[in-house]
């Protein structure tokens, strides 16, 4: 009785259980021989804890036979293959590849920040680059920062990220060292960012030590090179430190790859030129140099030099002229042309061609330069690098040559300007006339005595036609309607040359009508010497002025010499004995009101 009971006690330990885990249950044969291998009797057997008897039951290997597992690749295979997911969608390749994550690539960091600062977020762009890890970015990354940095005008947030990519231990390279200094190049007003020219030099400092250190591990590097200093010396040309300038250049080695060459030249050109004129014979001494250099001579090269020898001495400008002849075919009058034409003639060179023939008081050869290079083929520099600059120069030389009685030819000139731009479209802007232009061909107009031509001028800056205000006309003054720009308003500058023109013709039928003009343009607006508008600078409020005064010496002359021969009519003497005071107050006033005369 009792030996059955045991059997079904026995009976039921050994059934399986629902919730149990889903494996075949072990036969009781098998059990007991598995009972007896370990010692164990059927009490001791229920007496363990309940996971090893399910252990033992269910053949599962206990907690301390798991340390046990074999490591070797065949049991780890076998073993995940046997492994049971409670979910089919779940798949243990994706938790596996968590654990090995990858790093941001500098190149899609660089691409991000590029497209943060394109969307006008410079500020988190450079937070975004300072809060990543270190392997996420490069050198290259930190260069761009910088540049977008520079192209913003911060130039002080430019140079801590410098100082911060160095101190996160990215080293220069020879990108950086030009990012920087072409960056500061770009300021103007250089008393205004005197700190940022005390960082210049401190980067000067670093780069010579940076190539000095690659020069010696490293003598073959595509890093050694001087380029970087072109932007140096412009910066140290355009804060007026010409001495230092020099001193860089002469601290240059003699040859190799740490020389002078043609970037180095032609920014210590450039430097020379806006120095103005030289005594010293500077830029004819750089020229030898850069001809001992044995490099290639390039438009660049040439052109800037021609710019700096035509500041310099007789002698210089004598070899500007030689170099115009020798490299761009364009000889003097009355001069042996050159056998060939060696570089094609940039805009840059043309300019400092015609601006040294006007320099030289020879407008006879500006024009002739300027004819020469209107017959030339596109190729070589022809009539399409002609722009308003260039035009300006030749107008200079037509009013230097215009006497009474000499044909228009500087309204011409500004005509073949006007049909120009507009036959060229787009590409023709370049070549559209400014007030500056205006004002040349009233000059030659008035050194001409030619008052139609000075009318025609008039006409074609303002769009208004005087015509009708000589006398026995309307007295109205239409006004043409033109596209957007292309009416400019009357100037004090533009309005006193006309008077000036009227008053050396010597007819007072001419004089009338130029005070009829003044008096329509409004005379009691432009004769006011203290008024300022908000977006004016000093600098053009004193120029301004001047021509003010201009204007009323001008005005006061030409209503003398009309009240002396020819007193103005009843309807007219009124309004023109006001005008004449108003002109002698303002000319009195700013004959003794330094405050207002151009400096």
């Amino acid at each position: 009785m009792l030996r059955s009971a045991e059997s079904a006690l026995l009976g039921r330990l050994l059934a399986p259980s629902t919730r149990c885990y889903a494996t075949a249950a072990r036969t009781r044969s098998s059990m007991q021989g598995d009972l007896q291998k370990r010692g164990l009797t059927q009490t001791q057997f229920e007496q363990l804890p309940r996971d090893v008897r399910r252990s033992i039951q269910f053949g599962k290997p206990a907690k301390d036979e798991k340390k046990q597992v074999s490591d070797s690749g065949a049991e780890k295979k076998s073993t995940s293959e046997a492994k049971v997911h409670r979910s089919k969608h779940w798949d243990p390749s994706k938790d596996e590849s968590k654990t090995d994550k990858k790093m941001l690539d500098p190149y899609v960091l660089s691409k991000r920040l590029q497209k943060m600062c394109a969307d006008g977020n410079l500020e988190a762009a450079i937070e975004t680059l300072k809060n990543m890890p270190r392997d996420a970015s490069s050198t290259p990354v930190w260069n761009m920062m910088i540049w977008e940095c520079m192209k913003a005008n911060k130039y002080k947030t430019a140079y801590q990220l410098y100082v911060e990519m160095k101190r996160r231990g990215y080293s220069p390279s020879i990108r950086t060292f030009k990012t920087m200094f072409t960056g500061l190049s770009r300021i103007e007003h250089w008393p205004t960012h005197s700190k940022q020219l005390d960082n210049a030099r401190s980067l000067y400092t670093a780069f010579m030590q940076f190539v000095k250190s690659v020069q010696k591990h490293d003598p073959t590097s595509d890093q050694l090179t001087v380029d970087p200093l072109a932007s140096y010396i412009k910066i140290l040309a355009d804060s007026g430190n010409h001495r230092e300038m020099w001193d860089v250049y002469n601290d240059l080695d003699p040859e190799g790859p740490l020389a002078a060459n043609a970037l180095i030249f032609t920014a210590m050109f450039n430097g020379l030129a806006d120095m103005g004129p030289s005594e010293g014979g500077e830029a004819k001494l750089l020229w030898q140099q850069a001809l001992k250099a044995n490099i290639t001579l390039d438009s660049h090269i040439v052109s800037t030099a021609i710019a700096a020898l035509a500041k310099g001495r007789p002698n210089d400008q004598a070899l500007a002229l030689k170099l115009l002849a020798d490299h761009y075919g364009l000889s003097a009058p009355f001069e042996k042309p050159a056998d060939g034409v060696r570089l094609a003639l940039p805009p840059s060179a043309l300019y400092s061609a015609l601006s040294l023939a006007n320099a030289l008081q020879k407008p006879q050869t500006t024009m002739h330069f300027f004819d020469e290079v209107r017959k030339r083929p596109r190729a070589l520099g022809g009539e399409e690098i002609i722009d308003r600059g260039h035009v300006e120069e030749v107008l200079k030389a037509h009013a230097a040559l215009a006497s009474p009685g000499s044909p228009p030819t500087a309204l011409r000139l500004l005509q073949w300007m006007l049909q120009t731009e507009a036959k060229r479209g787009a590409d023709g802007l370049k070549l559209r006339p400014s007030l500056r232009t205006f004002n040349i061909v009233l000059i030659a107009c008035w050194r001409g005595s030619d008052w139609p031509a000075a009318l025609s001028t008039f006409h074609l800056m303002t769009g208004y036609l005087a015509d009708d205000l000589a006398d026995g006309r309307s007295g109205q003054m239409p006004r043409e309607q033109r596209a957007r720009g292309r009416n400019l308003e009357p100037t004090a500058e533009a309005l006193s040359t006309m008077v000036r023109t009227a008053h050396t013709t010597g007819d007072l039928a001419v004089m009338r009508h130029a005070v009829r003009v003044v008096e329509a343009c409004g005379a009691d607006e432009l004769l006011v010497t203290h008024r300022r508008a908000a977006e004016e600078t000093r600098r053009l409020q004193k120029g301004r002025v001047f021509y003010v005064g201009k204007l009323a010496g001008a005005v006061a002359e030409l209503l003398d010499t009309l009240f002396a021969k020819a007193p103005p009519r009843p309807h007219e003497k009124e309004k023109w004995e006001k005008l004449r005071q108003q002109a002698k107050n303002v000319a009195k006033k700013l004959q003794y009101d330094e405050p207002f005369l151009p400096s």
